[in-house]
């Protein structure tokens, strides 16, 4: 009997660890990449779709696919054309804190809806929350998706919005600004009945960011709280009705990493889903920081966990860059998209006829004629300068030309080519790592007041008002430089430090060192939100000059991601 007993446990230890055999790394999408929903529609080729905040930049809220929650393509982007809010362009800060907060994804009777807030500076120091839900009913195509339905909030504040659909087809959804809200819905009209405070969290600051689930005919209701900083975390809720009362979990909270020494900091703003095997995983943001949260330049990125179900609340594996999670979901062939989210080197040489990468980002909405892939000069992007430089102005709001894609490595090389002739002083085209308008370090050709052509290295940290910034370094171009073809790079050999340097593009061996800058000048202050975006731009500086820049054979290369502190995966083990 005892023989049996022991067998029947050993069996049982087996079969427990084969259920969760899979192993992943985090964070699953890199970069730039916070607040995370996610839903999994077997109909659809058992796929999992996630989709992201993105504040300022445009196109927003990408949507991105996976069979197996290890690789995600993009598919489409929710906010892809000026017509679906023309105000977006408009936003009056300077920070990362305006434009789309935290969307969220569900599927309601073969229709997909995103609702998102919109936060609208209409003046610098003034916002107002909106609250809007799109809808398509075919997620690979960007034309798919609807102009916004605008909800009727009574004149409540809040964000983070969640939708939820009773078996008796009423949607509802939910609110946090310091209490979480509920309001019965028609996501046509926009129509909505007053919000109703449903539950304050568990004490904790910044009730937020809610999400509601139905399991054995309880209501569960998750929540951020304590804010997107080291005292983020998730806590949970439940009641018997829609409506609550809700009865917070004793266990309380589900996720954090709050008072710990673990490299992935500021864990909260979970999601949770089922797969094909009626396996539970959750998703949140989180920052690659350590406690200290001094270098994090790429901001809050997604990260993955399992679920397991104890007692009738969930239980939230603690978030780290090696995980073991359920055997595995899905398919290992992944949706179809020209771009890959994870292993996302890339070389573009913008051949005629060719268009500019979807994933590729501009900060509020393009001038599309400062744009051109150029006939002119062949394989080249073609410039215009905006009058707006990268810092930009709070009173009056010009397109920046800045186009950008995200950091998704801890180690990587960037390089673009750049052939510009300032002919006035204030003409600027170079390269840029730039997280706000606030925050951002540039690589630049200039025309200097003494007529000389300069090549400057130049950091701006307005939004880190404590630290001190690295005086300007400043080299005279040589005549052999000058209206030349011109290598520009950003490199990090070391995931706190990014390096310089400028080549003559058909002399390699003709370099300009510029050295290094601390990767803490783009971590959090007002780009706290955001992640860093490497960038080519133009701008006159608000002058006269109209010289146009060229660029040319744009290369990233990732090469490791940091999973733990000093500890790296090759990109292509990810």
């Amino acid at each position: 009997m005892l023989t049996s007993i022991i067998l029947q446990t050993v069996l049982f230890v087996i079969h427990a660890v084969a259920a969760r055999n899979s192993t992943f790394s985090n964070p699953i999408l890199p970069g730039f990449h916070p607040d995370p929903s996610c839903i999994f529609v077997e109909e659809l080729d058992n796929t999992f779709f996630c989709v992201t905040s993105t504040f300022l930049v445009f196109p927003g809220i990408p949507v991105y696919a996976s069979k197996d929650l290890k690789n995600w393509n993009l598919i489409s982007h929710v906010f892809n054309r000026p017509t679906q809010y023309p105000g977006f362009g408009k936003i009056l800060t300077a920070s990362g804190e305006g434009g789309l907060w935290a969307p969220t994804i569900r599927r309601h009777d073969g229709t997909f809806y995103v609702a998102v807030t919109l936060v609208d500076y209409y003046e610098p120091e003034k916002r107002t929350f909106i609250n809007l839900v799109f809808n398509s009913t075919d997620l690979f195509n960007d034309d798919a998706w609807s102009d916004p339905v605008r909800i009727d909030m009574h004149g409540l504040e809040a964000i983070d919005p969640d939708l939820f659909w009773d078996d008796d087809d009423q949607a509802y959804m939910l609110t946090g600004w310091g209490k979480i809200y509920q309001s019965a819905v028609d996501l046509q009209t926009g129509a909505s009945s007053d919000p109703v405070n449903v539950w304050n969290g568990i004490g904790a600051s910044n009730p937020e960011g809610p999400h509601m689930y139905k399991k054995d005919g309880h209501f569960y209701l998750l929540i951020a709280q304590g804010g997107t900083g080291p005292d983020h975390s998730v806590a949970i809720a439940r009641s018997d009705y829609v409506s609550g009362p809700f009865d917070g979990y004793t266990g309380n909270p589900l996720l954090t990493a709050k008072d710990t020494d673990n490299f992935f900091q500021c864990v909260g703003h979970a999601d949770l889903f089922q797969d094909g095997n009626e396996k539970w995983w959750g998703v949140a943001l989180s920052t690659r920081s350590g406690p200290d949260l001094r270098s994090y330049p790429m901001g809050r990125e997604t990260v993955l966990y399992p679920v397991t179900w104890d007692d009738e609340w969930p239980v939230l594996d603690p978030v780290y860059g090696n995980m073991e999670g359920w055997g595995k979901p899905g398919s290992s062939q992944q949706p179809s998209s020209g771009q890959h989210a994870t292993e996302d080197s890339e070389s573009v040489d913008f051949k005629p006829g060719s268009s500019i990468p979807r994933h590729w980002k501009f900060w509020r909405f393009p001038e599309p004629s400062s744009y051109t892939i150029s006939p002119k000069h062949p394989n080249s992007l073609e410039l215009s300068p905006s009058r707006s430089n990268l810092t930009g102005t709070l009173t009056e709001v010009h397109p920046i030309t800045l186009i950008s894609r995200r950091q998704t490595a801890s180690l990587f090389n960037f390089s673009v080519d750049i052939k510009f002739s300032p002919m006035e002083v204030g003409e600027e085209a170079g390269v840029s790592i730039f997280i706000t308008q606030l925050q951002h370090i540039d690589l630049s050709i200039q025309l200097a007041k003494n007529g000389s052509h300069i090549l400057r290295l130049q950091t701006t940290a307005y939004g880190k008002p404590d630290l001190e910034p690295p005086a300007p370094r400043t080299l005279n171009m040589p005549r052999s430089w000058i209206g030349e073809k011109l290598r520009m790079y950003i490199e990090a050999r070391d995931p706190t430090i990014y390096s310089f340097y400028v080549v003559r593009a058909n002399n390699p061996l003709d370099v300009r060192q510029f050295g290094n800058v601390s990767a803490e000048y783009v971590s959090g202050g007002s780009g706290s939100f955001t992640g860093t975006l490497l960038s080519a731009y133009n701008t006159n500086n608000n002058g006269s000059g109209t010289a146009k820049a060229w660029i040319s054979r744009w290369r990233y290369l990732s090469l490791a991601q940091e999973v733990a502190k000093g500890v790296f995966e090759p990109v292509d083990n990810i």
